[in-house]
C-alpha cells in the first residue's frame, strides 16, 4: 500500500487506485463506507496474493497453508457477506426529491473572457428556468459556474439575484472569490447555497485543491504563476467549523 500511494503524494488524490476496478461490482465495495477505497484497493491485492502464493505452491508441489491464507480467507467471506446484506438492504422507506443539474457547457477560454460574462450568465439562466418548469427541490450548477466574484454587489450578480428569485427552489453553484488577508489577496474556489425565498443561506470553501489545475505546487518558491483559466492560483482553506461540505471536483 506504501507504493499504491507513491503516485498520489503531495497532491493526495486517489487517483488510479486497485479498488476501483470493482466499480462494477457492488456486493465487492460495500465495505467502502468502512475502510473507504484504501481498504478496498488492500483487500483486493491482499486477496490476489494469496492466491499467488496457493497457485506458486501448486506448481512447486509444495504445501501452503499459513495464516495469512487463512485470514485473507476470512476477511473476503466477512466482506462479501456484509456486501450482500448492504445490496439487500433498503435502508428503509426513503424519500425522494427530484434535481436538477445545469451543464452549460462553455469553453474556458470564452467564460473567463469579461467580454463573454454576459454570454455566460444568460446561457446558465437560460437553462435553469427550464429546468425550473419541472419543480425540482434543488437546482445544481457546475463548479465554478459564474465568472465573477458574487460576493461583490456587482450588476452581474443583482440580475442574477432577481432571476434566482423568481425561482420556487434551492440552488447550489459555484463562484471564485476572495478575502483581503492584510496586504494580500487570497482566492478561494467557493460553492454557494442559494433559496429563493430565504436568499444566501451558506458557502463552503474548497480545502483540497487540484494542482496545476488550482494551483501550482511550491508556488512560492517556484514561481511559475497560473497555468490554468480564470483568477489565477486558488488558496488552500484549513477546516471550517460549522460549514457545510461538498465534493467539489475530486476526480
Amino acid at each position: 500500500m506504501g507504493i499504491h500511494r507513491i503516485p498520489k503524494g503531495y497532491p493526495g488524490f486517489p487517483w488510479s487506485l486497485l479498488g476501483y476496478s470493482l466499480a462494477w461490482q457492488p456486493v465487492f465495495i460495500q465495505v467502502a463506507d468502512i475502510g473507504g477505497i484504501y481498504f478496498i484497493s488492500f483487500f483486493l491485492f491482499w486477496v490476489n496474493w494469496a492466491l499467488y502464493k496457493v497457485i506458486a505452491s501448486v506448481i512447486k508441489h509444495e504445501r501452503y497453508f499459513k495464516p495469512d491464507l487463512l485470514l485473507a480467507t476470512l476477511v473476503f467471506t466477512i466482506s462479501i457477506c456484509y456486501g450482500l446484506f448492504k445490496v439487500r438492504d433498503d435502508g428503509g422507506a426513503t424519500k425522494s426529491i427530484r434535481v436538477g443539474i445545469i451543464q452549460p457547457n462553455i469553453e474556458q477560454k470564452i467564460k473567463w473572457d469579461e467580454k463573454y460574462q454576459n454570454t455566460t450568465l444568460e446561457k446558465i439562466l437560460e437553462l435553469t428556468k427550464k429546468a425550473s418548469t419541472y419543480n425540482p427541490f434543488i437546482i445544481i450548477w457546475p463548479e465554478t459556474a459564474i465568472p465573477f466574484f458574487f460576493q461583490e454587489n456587482s450588476i452581474l450578480k443583482q440580475r442574477m439575484v432577481k432571476e434566482l428569485n423568481d425561482l420556487n427552489s434551492e440552488l447550489i453553484f459555484g463562484s471564485p472569490a476572495f478575502e483581503r488577508v492584510g496586504k494580500r489577496t487570497e482566492y478561494y474556489n467557493r460553492v454557494y447555497l442559494y433559496s429563493s425565498a430565504r436568499g444566501l443561506l451558506d458557502y463552503y470553501d474548497k480545502m483540497h485543491l487540484v494542482p496545476f489545475g488550482e494551483y501550482v505546487p511550491l508556488g512560492d518558491l517556484i514561481p511559475l504563476g497560473s497555468l490554468g483559466e480564470g483568477i489565477g492560483n486558488f488558496n488552500h482553506v484549513g477546516i471550517r467549523v460549522g460549514k457545510q461540505r461538498l465534493m467539489i471536483l475530486f476526480k
